[in-house]
């Protein structure tokens, strides 16, 4: 039900699978957003934010975006690993909005 109301209310486009899920915004006419990518324990480390983040990626390709962006709050668990896997995965540093501990990333759709 809460991935109906994040839907419905708040606009986004919701992926999820048994082994987790993702919440994809749309920031512009040009710029998709990889919001938030959650795994359960029990499937981290195998590849599926990964797979979630090529989903995202695909959509916004098919979308015809410009850009994907996505993020990390440096509060967050795990925020070294995280960076990595999105610096594996063609992302560039854009900018960090220090207010809101965030760090952001961008990659160009071609």
């Amino acid at each position: 039900m809460w991935f109906d109301y994040i839907q419905e209310r708040l606009g986004k486009m919701v992926l999820k699978s048994e082994v987790g899920f993702a919440i994809i915004d749309k920031i512009s006419n040009d710029n998709l957003y990889l919001e938030d990518v959650y795994i359960k324990k029990e499937f981290r480390s195998q590849g599926f934010a990964q797979k979630f983040s090529l989903m995202a990626y695909e959509m916004a390709k098919l979308g015809n975006y410009k850009y994907l962006t996505t993020s990390v709050n440096i509060k967050a668990n795990n925020v070294e690993y995280s960076t990595r896997i999105i610096l594996e995965n063609g992302f560039k540093f854009s900018h960090i909005v220090e207010i809101d501990n965030m760090i952001y990333f961008k990659k160009e759709v071609k």
